[in-house]
């Protein structure tokens, strides 16, 4: 069963493109509950301070409660051979990727349109890898979004001289997608995808790329659904990007 789908970039990453004009923005204390348009309401963890539940209105008023979370890490780049890890190839050199851990640092924003929770994640040595803002749109908004997460890498350290790839994972709770997910075809269609699958041809043996050959070229978007629960995760980006669900 697959729980989550990983976002890989070098950049940035932003699961919708905001319009309208930006206001200014006042500092306040920090928000663990943030209110959203839509009777929607986005819960942070008090000690971490890391966004883990979205309660929403459903068609009934009745109020369901989606518990997930979205985490930062990155992989090493394989360095041996004629294949190295680099601009144009995404070769990890481990299965399981490096966590990040919790924010380093959470501000919280007040704006007219928009609240926002700037966080930063640092290493050890006081290197920032990266950095994040979540925009949670006001009650007083039309936005077709839910959420907007922009994110951004780098400094990186290479105190270690290893190259390392960037993910954005996003899971949640409860959503079984029995294998599969979904991912646009240059704009224009959804392609089904299954981990470990080619509808045309057999791999013999996928545990020689076990990431790479999960992961696919996402232009606009991706999803994926549990179809006895009616829950879909739907995630947009503002440029190209690769993804996939990989475990």
């Amino acid at each position: 069963m697959h729980y989550c789908i990983d976002i890989q970039d070098s950049v940035r990453m932003s699961t919708a493109v905001m319009t309208g004009e930006e206001s200014k923005y006042v500092e306040s204390k920090d928000m663990k509950i943030v209110n959203s348009s839509k009777g929607t309401s986005f819960h942070f963890n008090s000690s971490s301070n890391e966004l883990n539940k979205l309660a929403k209105l459903d068609k009934n008023g009745r109020v369901k409660e989606v518990k997930f979370s979205q985490k930062y890490y990155y992989y090493t780049g394989y360095q041996s051979g004629s294949r190295t890890s680099g601009a144009y190839i995404f070769r990890p050199n481990e299965v399981s990727p490096i966590p990040l851990g919790e924010p380093t640092t959470s501000r919280t924003f007040e704006g007219e349109f928009f609240n926002e929770i700037h966080q930063t994640f640092f290493h050890p040595l006081d290197n920032m890898h990266v950095s994040q803002v979540i925009r949670i749109p006001r009650e007083n908004t039309s936005f077709l979004f839910d959420l907007e997460i922009e994110w951004m890498v780098g400094p990186i350290p290479i105190d270690d001289n290893k190259g390392k790839e960037y993910i954005h994972r996003i899971h949640v709770d409860g959503l079984n997608n029995d294998g599969m997910y979904y991912t646009d075809s240059n704009g224009r269609q959804y392609m089904e995808r299954r981990r470990n699958y080619r509808p045309d041809f057999d791999i013999t043996d996928y545990s020689v790329e076990p990431v790479t050959s999960n992961y696919y070229p996402i232009t606009s978007s991706m999803y994926m659904e549990d179809k006895e629960t009616n829950l879909r995760l739907t995630i947009l980006t503002d440029r190209s990007q690769g993804g996939g669900s990989i475990r």
